[in-house]
């Protein structure tokens, strides 16, 4: 159902207009956004990438689906890998064939091409052209900067969370987290 509608409120929209121009610097952008925050490897990974690596690794690696025969009582008995490796299976498969650069390519290029269709689709539906909407997915995170920088300065004895910037700023609140965009590439 709201495929139908998704479908038939694009068909009588005014069909939009993208310059070539906005959609090289959208797509180049997108590039650089995804490569600057470790997918791929091209750049820094934060902590949170050496798991995600590892499973990354099992998964070109083992068949499918990956079983670990680590039990300690009776090692013919398999674990299972459960984990939300969906996004991962396509640039595995390439893995398979190529190796660990040629998966991280893959997935590099995957990450890419699922947020450049994202922000294309979002534009023509919300009438934004794509590179605004793109600056509104970097840029986009609410006011956890403020909230850290208050807590910083209220509570004393608390770690600066502003600096070095490898903190996650959405975490000022225990209990409570709306990570932006990037952080969630990142």
């Amino acid at each position: 159902m709201i495929f139908i509608n998704w479908r038939a409120a694009t068909r009588e929209d005014q069909p939009s207009q993208i310059s070539r121009r906005n959609l090289i610097f959208t797509i180049v952008g997108i590039l650089l956004w995804v490569a600057l925050f470790g997918i791929g490897g091209f750049a820094f990974q934060n902590t949170d990438f050496h798991i995600r690596n590892a499973i990354f690794r099992d998964l070109i690696t083992y068949d499918w689906p990956v079983k670990y025969f680590t039990n300690p009582v009776n090692p013919s008995i398999p674990y299972s890998l459960v984990y939300y490796t969906g996004f991962w299976l396509p640039a595995a498969m390439v893995g398979k064939l190529t190796g660990w650069v040629g998966a991280n390519l893959a997935l590099y290029i995957w990450t890419a091409l699922g947020i450049i269709l994202t922000v294309l689709l979002l534009a023509t539906k919300i009438k934004l052209t794509p590179l605004h909407l793109l600056l509104i997915f970097i840029l986009f995170s609410g006011m956890d900067w403020l909230g850290s920088l208050l807590r910083f300065i209220i509570i004393p004895n608390t770690p600066n969370t502003l600096w070095p910037p490898i903190f996650h700023l959405e975490w000022w609140v225990p209990g409570f987290q709306y990570s932006s965009f990037t952080t969630q590439l990142f």
